[in-house]
């Protein structure tokens, strides 16, 4: 009976709906109602009235539980009926939970490329600055030579 309810329930339902469904099934008038005592013999026609009179106050008793029961169930359908916009709310929030972790991991990996990037760029900054240390170095040490080459005089001889 148990899986029969659950098949019953599925997740584009909403509560309200899944519970009419399981009170469509139940019979109020499968209630017992308070059993009678078997050793008691009906002798007198007085003890039919009063059996009679029993019977109908047992059948009271089982109309007034039986709408107490009513009542109650209507009441509860009408708390879980209120509560129904707080369960979408908490669908919407599981939906956000959800999109968040998926912005997160892919903050996470925008941020790995972005120094991954950055790293590059700094790389490439130390290349070219060595790069430019060594053609200097190489300059400075011909620029001696080609200064006196160019500067050679009759006055100065180096240069």
């Amino acid at each position: 009976e148990e899986e029969e309810e659950e098949e019953d329930f599925d997740d584009d339902m909403d509560v309200f709906e899944v519970m009419t469904r399981r009170m469509a099934n139940i019979d109020l008038s499968q209630f017992p109602m308070e059993e009678e005592d078997d050793d008691r013999m009906d002798v007198e026609d007085d003890e039919d009235d009063e059996e009679e009179e029993d019977a109908m106050d047992e059948t009271r008793k089982y109309e007034s539980r039986k709408k107490r029961y009513k009542n109650e169930i209507d009441q509860l359908t009408a708390e879980i009926q209120e509560m129904q916009p707080n369960m979408k709310a908490l669908e919407q929030y599981k939906k956000l939970q959800i999109k968040h972790k998926d912005g997160s991991t892919d903050a996470k990996r925008i941020r790995k490329d972005v120094q991954n990037a950055w790293n590059r760029v700094e790389q490439l900054k130390s290349d070219r600055s060595r790069k430019l240390q060594e053609c200097f170095k190489i300059i400075s040490k011909n620029i001696k030579r080609i200064y006196a080459e160019l500067t050679k005089s009759r006055q100065y001889k180096t240069g």
